[in-house]
């Protein structure tokens, strides 16, 4: 993910695209080469529950993201490995679901 830096323009016909781009958004790309999203972002973002879904049985539930005790830097990828997250209809190991919550995979 790019950050933006606010520029000086001196000139409105010397600023290119790139000095008009847009802050960082709320929105958030997981793509091939970009990391997954934190536990921090997650917070960040106003996130207070995690969605995840039972890949065995397909049931989708809400872990509250206060309940959860790690590192802020944990990405949401490797949450599931990290601390289990048991199915509330088959006790099945869950997975976070990153379309879930809004994030682009």
């Amino acid at each position: 993910m790019k950050a933006y830096a606010p520029r000086l323009v001196r000139n409105r016909l010397d600023a290119s695209a790139e000095d008009q781009a847009p802050a960082a958004s709320l929105s958030y790309s997981c793509g091939v080469n970009e990391p997954s999203p934190t536990l921090d972002l997650a917070r960040a973002l106003g996130f207070r529950t995690l969605a995840v879904v039972c890949p065995s049985c397909g049931a989708e539930f809400g872990v509250p993201l206060s309940a959860i005790d790690l590192p802020g830097d944990t990405p949401l990828a490797k949450l599931g490995a990290a601390r289990p997250l048991a199915c509330v209809n088959c006790s099945g190991a869950g997975e976070i679901s990153l379309q879930a919550m809004g994030f682009n995979r």
